[in-house]
C-alpha cells in the first residue's frame, strides 16, 4: 500500500521538475548534516541500485514561525533555541514514480525523528529528537541550484 505524505506549498505543477521526497526540519547546521547522513544512509539500503542525489538547504524566512518551530518551542518552553533554522532535505531519484518517492518517504522520515511513522516522534523532542515534516511530489525549483533572490 502506498502512502502519501503531502504539503501543497513545496510542490509544483511544473513536469519539467523532478519528483521529490522533502524533509523538513528544525535544528541547527549540525543536525541537518547529520539528519541528512541517515537519509542517505537509508537510500543506500532501501533503494541500493538507484542513483539518488540528497541535497541540504535552509529554507527560506517567511517572517514567521513553522510548526516545526512551534512543536520544539512547546517541548522546551523558555529553553533559546540558538542557531535552529527551517533545514529542508530533497531527495532527488530519477526514474522513480511518485508513488516509489511515497513509499520511501515515511521510512526516510523515521531514521531522522524515530517515532515518526506511529505519531510518537514529537513527544520526543525534548530527547534531542529533531521534529521533521514530509512532502513528497514535484520540487517547487530544480533541487541543487541557488534559490531565486527576491528583492
Amino acid at each position: 500500500m502506498t502512502k502519501e505524505y503531502a504539503s501543497a506549498g513545496t510542490l509544483s505543477h511544473d513536469e519539467t521538475l523532478p519528483w521529490v521526497v522533502r524533509i523538513f526540519v528544525y535544528t541547527d547546521a549540525v543536525g541537518s548534516h547529520v539528519a541528512a547522513d541517515k537519509v542517505r544512509a537509508a537510500l543506500a539500503e532501501l533503494i541500493p541500485d538507484e542513483e539518488v542525489k540528497v541535497y541540504e538547504d535552509v529554507m527560506p524566512d517567511v517572517g514567521r514561525t513553522s510548526s516545526l518551530a512551534d512543536l520544539w518551542a512547546e517541548a522546551n518552553p523558555g529553553v533559546d533555541p540558538g542557531e535552529r533554522k527551517r533545514y529542508r532535505i530533497s531527495v532527488v531519484a530519477p526514474g522513480l514514480s511518485h508513488a516509489e518517492m511515497a513509499d520511501i518517504a515515511g521510512p526516510l522520515a523515521e531514521t531522522i525523528s524515530l517515532g515518526w511513522s506511529s505519531g510518537e516522534a514529537a513527544s520526543q523532542v525534548t530527547d534531542g529528537n529533531v521534529p521533521c515534516r514530509v512532502a513528497v511530489g514535484r520540487a517547487d525549483e530544480h533541487p541543487g541550484e541557488p534559490p531565486l533572490i527576491q528583492n
